[in-house]
């Protein structure tokens, strides 16, 4: 094993491993005797090594430390995991380095393929051979031409970036983004460097490379403009994600690039996203149509996908079969956290909605804005009801900014079979032991603290409150306070 550095330490420029029917160790593994010719420095050592990129002395990964390196194997038939002839390990960066000799160097080329050229000279001039691998078969550890293995230690995740618009100059927000998985950023410009490209279907591009494709598109769309993030795999299960393409929901249509098909996604006043496929460029062949509510929406999932409207995926990995392919829709441009945007209407029992509220209702939304006047009356039959809405954040903080004088409970609501995983709603009641009649549940409610944190509600099907058509629940004190789920 020959590691090749400028002084025999860490780290190396590339590792060779060559079966040897005698080997010489090294007295001491991890302060190898260096050696030079005048052009280059090298160690060499004995080790046992096993397919996948690993010796038993740790010598590889002890050669390159922390850098990012590529080990490639070479099989007399790849499939066969003990019949490893040679093995090479490279830095994975893009720069020019001199073998062993000194007579000879290599590059590695890194994006959505990788490639090795070896050239005939010292200084990355004069190319001899080039070996290149998809990367798609790298994370699997496939296969690839020539019998061989190509694998990655210590890279960083890394996008490519393809901002899509509709005019020649490529200003303003982009109507799509699309991220593809790469192998590296090295010579990829920042976008606002970038040159704007025709990239055909009457679409224009800005290129780049990102490590956080998230971050990018929060960067690009902005805080507080949804847009819609479709997360593609090429299998079942949306566990390799293949393709990410963000959009705004702004009922357009706009052409697929690399594609033969269109597409429009609409939201409507409820925040449902309707996600529309066409069979041509504009939007005149309607496939489908998928629709996703504003929870689906916050808490995705993932669904299969004809792989037949994925097809720029499929140019880029192997897609195995019609059905095989996955996605998943989220939104983006929101916070969907604990302190996600909510729609909040309190109900007052007094036209001024000044005092304490009976109740206040909070939904999660996508979007919200304060709606005027600030103080309605409710339809609500006989019971002189009114209200206030607000947007909000933390339900329990904007809670105790209200309930100034009064004891109130707190209770979420989550969607039946999903084991307090999916929220509905969260809903603030007035706990003064007075009966109210309840706006989000249709009858009249009396809340009483009782003794060591417990609660009990009574719940009344007329109106006033009569205790001969009482409903009692009673909340011990386990579940309050304690964030634990009530049967």
């Amino acid at each position: 094993m020959l590691p090749l550095c400028s002084s025999c330490s860490a780290p190396a420029v590339s590792v060779a491993l060559t079966s040897e029917m005698v080997c010489i160790p090294q007295t001491d593994h991890y302060d190898p005797v260096c050696t030079s010719d005048g052009e280059s420095y090298t160690a060499s050592d004995c080790t046992k090594y096993y397919s996948g990129g690993w010796d038993n002395l740790g010598i590889i990964s002890n050669a390159f430390g922390s850098l990012p390196y590529l080990v490639v194997e070479k099989f007399v038939w790849c499939g066969l995991v003990d019949t490893v002839m040679d093995v090479m390990v490279y830095r994975l960066d893009e720069n020019c380095y001199l073998n062993a000799a000194g007579n000879a160097s290599h590059k590695l080329t890194l994006g959505r393929k990788l490639t090795i050229t070896t050239y005939a000279d010292a200084n990355c001039m004069n190319a001899a051979s080039e070996v290149t691998a998809d990367r798609s078969t790298i994370p699997s550890k496939g296969c690839s031409a020539g019998d061989m293995k190509f694998l990655l230690f210590n890279a960083i995740p890394v996008f490519s970036v393809l901002a899509v618009y509709e005019d020649s100059t490529c200003s303003g927000t982009p109507s799509q983004l699309i991220f593809a998985p790469a192998i590296g950023c090295h010579d990829s410009p920042a976008i606002a460097n970038a040159p704007c490209k025709n990239i055909g279907n009457s679409l224009f591009a800005l290129s780049s490379c990102t490590q956080d494709y998230s971050a990018f598109g929060a960067s690009v769309f902005g805080t507080g403009n949804p847009y819609v993030i479709e997360e593609a795999s090429s299998q079942s299960g949306c566990g390799k994600i293949g393709l990410v393409t963000m959009y705004p929901p702004d009922d357009t249509c706009h052409n697929k690039p690399h594609s033969v098909y269109s597409f429009r996604a609409t939201m409507d006043t409820d925040d449902t996203l309707f996600l529309t496929m066409f069979t041509d460029l504009d939007c005149t062949g309607k496939d489908g149509t998928t629709t996703l509510s504003r929870d689906e929406l916050m808490l995705p999932t993932c669904s299969m996908e004809e792989c037949f409207f994925l097809d720029y995926l499929c140019s880029l990995e192997n897609c195995d079969w019609w059905w095989g392919c996955s996605r998943k829709l989220s939104i983006g441009g929101i916070n969907i956290g604990a302190n996600a945007i909510k729609s909040a209407v309190m109900v007052f029992n007094e036209s001024s909605c000044a005092n304490d509220p009976v109740q206040i209702i909070a939904k999660n939304q996508l979007t919200c804005s304060p709606q005027t006047p600030t103080c309605t009356e409710l339809s609500i039959g006989s019971n002189g009801m009114y209200q206030d809405r607000a947007c909000i954040g933390d339900v329990a903080a904007f809670a105790e900014s209200r309930f100034t004088s009064s004891p109130y409970l707190i209770i979420e609501k989550y969607k039946d079979g999903t084991y307090c995983g999916k929220e509905k709603e969260t809903v603030v009641y007035k706990a003064d032991g007075t009966c109210y009649y309840s706006y989000i549940d249709g009858v009249s409610v009396r809340i009483l603290p009782s003794f060591g944190n417990s609660v009990t509600i009574i719940k009344y099907q007329t109106t006033p409150c009569s205790d001969s058509d009482a409903e009692i629940v009673a909340i011990g004190s386990t579940y309050v306070n304690t964030r634990k789920n009530t049967p």
